[in-house]
């Protein structure tokens, strides 16, 4: 197993707060779902075990469902910011929008476009990065099976 370091991030005026244990390369996903598109979220999933809400957050979040009504979709009530949610595709995980980390953020390595170029100088033993796959929301049904995106929740 790969080893796991703590991130922390939250909404925009810091009422939802969270800590989560996720590998330092995050493989992220840009989803092109009707709701994903509309938020333009980029996000990588985690086992719902290694999410926690810090403090009152749970208080400070209200849901949102649709259609099948096995997404949850979790939104500060106070800036709107979504910046986790229960995934569809992954019911006993969390998938954490990468913006929403504290900063200093990841480096992404990779995005739709392909590699990106990165900066060369030595990076310290905590650097983190994270890629960003595109998954065809739109034809979810045809293909979420061969995404490999359902082994995301598991340990």
């Amino acid at each position: 197993m790969e080893d796991l370091v703590e991130y922390r991030g939250g909404c925009h005026c810091q009422d939802v707060r969270f800590t989560l244990k996720a590998p330092r390369h995050l493989v992220c996903i840009d989803c092109t779902c009707s709701i994903c598109a509309m938020r333009r979220n980029t996000h990588f999933v985690v086992p719902a075990s290694r999410f926690h809400l810090e403090g009152a957050s749970a208080d400070k979040v209200s849901t949102y469902t649709y259609n099948t009504h096995v997404a949850q979709h979790k939104f500060c009530t106070r800036c709107g910011i979504l910046s986790f949610y229960t995934p569809r595709s992954n019911p006993d995980g969390v998938a954490v929008t990468v913006w929403c980390l504290d900063k200093p953020l990841p480096v992404c390595t990779k995005d739709a476009s392909g590699p990106r170029a990165m900066d060369t100088s030595p990076m310290g033993p905590d650097h983190r990065t994270f890629e960003v796959n595109v998954f065809d929301g739109d034809k979810w049904e045809e293909n979420i099976e061969a995404s490999g995106i359902r082994q995301l929740s598991k340990e």
